[in-house]
């Protein structure tokens, strides 16, 4: 049997059709095409992409019975059909162009956004997802007249108007991005590095250690740079300090200590800080001679006993009560505590023709009073004569040491001191004490005026040992130790054996 079918014939050659789900593929997403012919079945298709109009074609997909395919890249994209042995093509359907959208990041060449005047700033513009040909970019800055078309854009010593914000974009054949988020960046003055020292001298044997810091504390980056002496442009090193990693040295050589920050490339200096002087100590143990130096004494005999710091220059001589001594020393007014502006006298006394009084002040200074007159050392008081002070003969005889205390005494303010008299004074158990009073001193109308507080204890006993000081609306003196020496006696034995009793007022 023989049967016929029957086909339509037309003249022109079908053309495939490609259509795109969008036109931009974005970040790290895909766009499916489809191609087809219309108003007839069985087609296989192959699909093409171009990098640019001027590229060679690449086939990505040949001979699928599929109509979609995913592609997350960007380019020129078309598609043909196919069918039958020998096969048969359509005519290729128009090109579509997708573009592909990538991320773009501004990022700073270190990790701070707080700038400072001086400083030189690298700012870039990273595209991810877009390697390959080079990139044409785009910065938005309020400052950037004529905005630069590479990925950096760097600036000189920076200023104040260059503070604001900094965003980018990039574009490249079928790639583009969108504007990047803005960094901010701040532009303050220079700063000032600020030097701290845990003590200010340096213990017998051990170190000090010195912090260096920058603020604002914001700021982040630093190193620190150190020196010693105030002329010395180079830095310590390994050798001269022991370098912690939070911006600390531990140095135990005295000398003037400064410091500065540095970061970046080049380095960027802060200016120096302020200058901290590290002195030496010495061995807080003292040793005690004897001259002549036997031990074995017979009444009558003269020994000296000596109390020695060896190898120090910053001296704190201090003889036990007790202890006689060639050379004395006597305060007038007679009392260890005094006012600012008060006239005190010191007078070393003893059988030498050449005497001079020594000071060791609160800040550990030794020095010698300038105005002596004769034995006499007068002084006209201020905060700074809080000292210990005691007598030495050209001879190389000294006296016990007295502390004097100075208080400050400002207007309209009760100042309070408790006063003790001096020489030490010696009065049997059971006796009245009579030297201890308040003493107030106020300045009124440009007079001072003082009123007195007597303080009498009666029945004195080894109870009555102790610190004392005065309190008079909310303000207090300075405290005293009154110690009370010799065996608690009755009346009867005291006056049988006569026996020496003293209350030491110190």
């Amino acid at each position: 049997n023989i049967h016929l079918i029957s086909f339509n014939s037309t003249a022109d050659k079908p053309r495939a059709t490609l259509t795109a789900q969008s036109s931009v593929i974005p970040v790290g997403g895909s766009v499916t095409l489809s191609c087809s012919v219309e108003g007839s079945a069985g087609w296989r298709f192959d699909w093409f992409r171009r990098d640019s109009v001027f590229s060679v074609a690449q086939k990505i997909e040949a001979g699928t019975s599929e109509q979609t395919v995913s592609i997350s890249e960007g380019g020129i994209y078309y598609c043909i059909g196919r069918r039958g042995d020998p096969v048969f093509y359509t005519e290729y359907s128009a090109p579509v162009t997708i573009q592909k959208q990538v991320l773009a990041v501004v990022k700073l060449q270190h990790s701070w956004s707080q700038i400072f005047t001086g400083e030189t700033v690298t700012v870039r513009c990273e595209i991810q997802g877009g390697e390959g040909a080079p990139w044409t970019y785009e910065w938005r800055a309020a400052k950037l007249n004529t905005p630069p078309t590479s990925n950096e854009y760097r600036i000189i010593r920076a200023t104040e108007s260059d503070s604001g914000g900094y965003s980018c974009r990039g574009r490249r054949d079928y790639f583009f991005s969108e504007w990047s988020d803005i960094i901010t960046l701040t532009v303050s003055y220079k700063p000032k590095a600020k030097l701290r020292a845990d003590n200010t001298a340096v213990p017998v044997g051990g170190s000090v250690t010195l912090t260096c810091s920058v603020n604002p504390s914001s700021s982040s980056g630093w190193k620190y740079y150190w020196y010693r002496d105030e002329n010395s442009s180079e830095a310590l090193t390994t050798q001269d300090a022991v370098f912690h990693s939070n911006g600390q040295i531990s140095v135990s050589q005295e000398g003037l200590y400064r410091c500065r920050g540095g970061r970046g490339n080049p380095v960027y200096y802060t200016e120096d800080s302020q200058s901290v002087r590290i002195g030496k100590t010495v061995p807080s143990k003292p040793t005690v001679t004897l001259q002549p130096s036997w031990t074995q004494i017979y009444s009558g005999e003269t020994v000296t006993v000596r109390c020695e710091i060896q190898g120090a220059l910053s001296l704190h001589y201090m003889l036990f009560p007790d202890v006689h001594s060639a050379a004395s020393l006597t305060v007038s007014p007679d009392r260890v505590q005094h006012f600012t502006s008060d006239s005190v006298s010191l007078t070393c006394e003893g059988n030498f023709t050449e005497w001079r009084v020594r000071k060791f002040s609160e800040d550990s200074r030794l020095s010698v009073c300038r105005r002596m007159t004769g034995s006499t050392c007068d002084i006209n008081t201020s905060k700074s004569d809080t000292a210990v002070y005691w007598c030495e003969s050209g001879s190389g005889e000294f006296s016990s040491a007295v502390n004097i205390t100075v208080q400050s005494m400002l207007l309209y303010i009760h100042h309070v001191l408790l006063v003790i008299f001096f020489p030490r004074l010696c009065y049997l158990l059971a006796h009245s004490v009579s030297p201890l009073r308040c003493c107030m001193k106020v300045n009124l109308s440009k007079r001072d005026k003082k009123w007195d507080i007597w303080l009498k204890i009666s029945a004195v006993s080894k109870s009555d040992e102790g610190f004392y000081k005065c309190q008079y609306s909310g303000r207090e003196s300075a405290q005293s130790w009154m110690s009370v020496e010799g065996e608690s006696v009755t009346r009867a034995t005291a006056a049988k054996h006569k026996e020496k009793h003293s209350i030491i007022i110190q």
